[in-house]
């Protein structure tokens, strides 16, 4: 219906893992938003994951350092 706003995330309902590789606007998106969501935790690096949670306010039960990324190697 025109003027009817959609949810963006209405279509997802289980999410594992939400994968960031780096902080722009264009990849961080929803994740918190999502995250809240389904419970999904965050796989990145320790700067991006820190920031995530103390800026953005990433829920930090759903991070840790339990499971590693390795970026460009």
């Amino acid at each position: 219906k025109a003027g009817e706003k959609k949810d963006p995330l209405a279509g997802f309902s289980r999410v594992d893992y939400i994968i960031l590789t780096h902080g722009h606007f264009d990849h961080v998106g929803d994740s918190v938003a999502l995250a809240k969501k389904t419970g999904a935790r965050l796989v990145t690096n320790f700067e991006l994951g820190t920031n995530m949670a103390k800026v953005l306010g990433f829920p930090s039960d759903q991070m840790g350092f339990d499971t590693l990324m390795n970026i460009g190697g």
